[in-house]
């Protein structure tokens, strides 16, 4: 076995652990309190202008999207993107549902979700997402948000934070951001 093999299989195995921690942190039948009315839209402070040319984007490949015969989850993310973009936070949500919706295991559509339920108040749903997206492709930036939600949000799972950083440094190798959340 090489030295590259055995440091990604490590590695698997390590990203597995985070998973399964997070997993158990934020699997939903441990969280059965009633659920805040979240939030589906908030001022972006664009132009008139601007929202003009983002409504007028946004009907194009809506259009686009409704004429094709063919599901095309890069057009859906696009599109949720830009429904971010303008404040839209439900149509959003919406375009990174139907994208799970055929291809559960979509990273950018996982981490797209986490950053909009975020936003919507919905903060264990952005913890999944989080904890999904990882389990499938590790990213700094994703341990940092899941991270911040964990620490600013869910208090009740702060005990969690060390346990994750740490197993995502293993995972993900020494990096400045991580290494200087453990400090």
């Amino acid at each position: 076995m090489t030295p590259n093999h055995h440091h990604g299989i490590t590695v698997a195995i390590v990203v597995v652990l985070v998973v399964i921690a997070a997993i158990f942190i934020f699997r939903p039948e441990a969280n059965n309190d009633v659920t805040p009315e979240l939030r589906t839209s908030i001022d972006k402070g664009l132009s008139e202008e601007a929202k003009a040319e983002f409504d007028l984007r946004i009907a194009t490949l809506k259009a686009s999207i409704e004429a094709s015969e063919e599901f095309n989850a890069h057009d859906h993310l696009l599109l949720g993107n830009l429904y971010y973009q303008v404040g839209e936070l439900g149509l959003a949500k919406d375009a990174y549902d139907a994208i799970l919706a055929k291809s559960p295991d979509d990273v950018g559509a996982l981490e797209n979700l986490g950053v909009t339920l975020e936003l919507m108040q919905d903060y264990e749903g952005a913890a999944r997402a989080w904890t999904k997206a990882l389990s499938l492709s590790g990213s700094v930036t994703t341990v940092i948000r899941l991270v911040d939600v964990i620490e600013e949000h869910l208090p009740e799972q702060y005990g969690h934070v060390d346990d994750v950083l740490e197993l995502a440094v293993q995972s993900l190798g020494q990096d400045e951001q991580l290494n200087g959340r453990l400090a």
